[in-house]
């Protein structure tokens, strides 16, 4: 078996109060990666070789006979993150697999408990951005990235309880290379694309609370291809 991560640093800092652990991940192998519910596969994409990650035939098929989306869909990466940083270059596209509504879903979950019942998440709506073509209409252009906690808050209780809070525009489109960096302290989550100073979004009040843990996923929704590259996952 290849090697699951390229490197792992640990600085102590002050004395060993605190450290800082950063994992470096080769996603080029499937065997560094556990999928639930998806299919994972090697791929070159756009350039470059990534993790290609789309849902399994029987997860589909279930959404397409009225399941609905926002489930725990992902490959697992094995590791136990509470607070710190995750970066990864991402890509995706419409398969042709999904309903009409399928938007090229690609994101990030976080904090996944043991039995993937619960875990937060933020995802890109690749033909919903500011740079798809051609550009969504209105309400489309302003719903490109999402955050939703499962199994309570899914993106449609969001956008009927809290409109516009948890969802935003974003300088995205499908079949292009987007770095995305995820920020976690607390209860507290931003998500930043393509190095850009301010954050596309800003949770305030991560679902799941402060003190939750758990692994991270390479996240995919109804009728999507996911392409992952890159990914380091800093705890502190």
């Amino acid at each position: 078996m290849k090697s699951m991560f390229v490197y792992v640093v640990i600085v102590s800092i002050l004395f060993g109060v605190s450290s800082v652990q950063a994992q470096t991940f080769d996603l080029s192998h499937t065997d560094q990666v556990k999928p639930n519910n998806v299919i994972v596969k090697s791929a070159d994409f756009e350039g470059r070789k990534s993790l290609q990650v789309y849902l399994s035939e029987e997860k589909q098929a279930q959404i397409l006979k009225g399941l609905g989306g926002n489930h725990a869909t992902f490959a697992l990466i094995p590791v136990t993150f509470q607070n710190g940083i995750i970066e990864v270059d991402i890509a995706g596209e419409v398969n042709g697999k999904g309903d009409q509504d399928a938007r090229g879903f690609t994101g990030i979950a976080f904090r996944i408990n043991n039995d993937v019942s619960k875990f937060e998440a933020i995802y890109l709506r690749m033909t919903n951005g500011r740079n798809a073509e051609p550009i969504p209409p209105s309400p489309r252009i302003d719903r490109a990235i999402q955050y939703i906690s499962y199994p309570d808050w899914s993106f449609d209780r969001f956008r009927n309880e809290f409109p516009e809070q948890y969802e935003k525009g974003a300088n995205i489109a499908p079949k292009k290379w987007i770095h995305l960096k995820i920020e976690v302290k607390g209860s507290v989550a931003k998500a930043y694309l393509n190095n850009e100073l301010e954050p596309a979004i800003t949770v305030s009040d991560l679902k799941m609370g402060a003190e939750a843990k758990g692994s991270v996923g390479l996240w995919v929704d109804d009728g999507s291809n996911g392409y992952f590259s890159n990914l380091q996952i800093t705890s502190y």
